[in-house]
């Protein structure tokens, strides 16, 4: 109400008393701009959408918390995934040192008919710092009415990723919760006190324990079955894994105090180029646009008045 008053009384006081001379009407046209551009940032901020919708039930990890974990989606190189309207696609990242640009082809096709509307390619990029973590940067699709704002919430540190792959990763965890890992993730499913792990063959004696582990990547489900074992006093691990993804899952520890256990996972082959987005609609932010350019006018305007009167009085004195 403010700011469409500061409009109005404006856009009055320019046309009925200034009787329209944009000479003299700086601080009008700057106020107006002021106004359009306070309607601008509350529309879009309270009309905004979130278009990137996690479908797959993707766990990111401990950065995200449970609205993040619903509003970023996962893309890896040369995958595409539906994103309501829209076929995305992440084409691979280039280095303008400092930046790393991340390439995300963006199709709106015609279901009825399998045309493509329209097409185009955004390069949202960051910076990954030591210290700070990743510092992202959007990109942005104009339209008359609305912007696709894009940004990368999360990319691989591919140099770490090649230390990792071939060794045991350590991850403590309770029952029902989640692993993620390059490829998908891991959820812990319950306990088993009767092992049925094949490469395991009881012995008296034997205090076995093994944990029902599944296993999702984007296209299959896996069931994996690790177990812990102690005989004669001493720990033996009789890991699983599955051939297809090159990974193997250890039981390394349970602690019946706590109802957690250690399971160590290790990937054989670096994980495959992914970034995780998030892409957001923000409605008439065009109004922002607008007005800031409307008052950087005002502005101009008043300036040059001051410049003239200015002129003026030193001609007289």
């Amino acid at each position: 109400l403010a700011s469409v008053f500061a409009l109005v009384a404006n856009l009055n006081y320019f046309i009925l008393i200034l009787s329209g001379k944009i000479k003299v009407a700086g601080a009008s046209v700057a106020h107006m701009g002021f106004a359009l551009m306070l309607i601008g940032i509350l529309i879009s901020s309270d009309k905004q959408q979130v278009i990137s919708y996690n479908n797959l039930g993707m766990d990111y990890g401990e950065g995200f918390n449970e609205q993040e974990q619903l509003e970023n989606l996962l893309l890896y190189k040369d995958i595409p995934v539906k994103m309501l309207d829209y076929e995305l696609t992440y084409l691979g990242d280039s280095v303008v040192a400092p930046n790393i640009y991340y390439k995300v082809n963006y199709k709106k096709i015609d279901t009825a008919n399998q045309q493509i509307l329209e097409e185009f390619t955004l390069y949202p990029n960051a910076q990954i710092n030591p210290e700070m973590g990743l510092i992202a940067n959007p990109d942005t699709r104009h339209y008359l009415s609305k912007d696709i704002y894009t940004h990368v919430t999360s990319v691989p540190d591919k140099e770490a990723d090649k230390e990792r792959a071939g060794k045991f990763e350590p991850h403590t965890l309770r029952i029902g919760d989640t692993i993620f890992i390059s490829q998908g993730y891991i959820v812990a499913k319950a306990l088993n006190t009767q092992p049925a792990n094949i490469r395991y063959k009881r012995q008296d004696g034997d205090i076995a324990v093994g944990v029902i582990l599944e296993v999702n990547d984007l296209e299959s489900s896996y069931t994996m079955e690790p177990v812990y074992v102690i005989r004669e006093s001493f720990e033996h691990f009789i890991d699983d894994g599955v051939e297809d993804l090159e990974l193997t899952v250890r039981l390394s520890k349970i602690y019946p105090e706590t109802s957690e256990l250690e399971i160590s996972v290790k990937e054989e082959r670096p994980p495959p180029d992914y970034i995780i987005m998030k892409a957001i609609v923000f409605p008439y932010i065009n109004l922002l646009w607008l007005g800031s350019l409307v008052m950087i006018i005002g502005f101009i305007i008043s300036m040059l008045r001051r410049h003239r009167e200015h002129k003026n009085s030193r001609s007289l004195g």
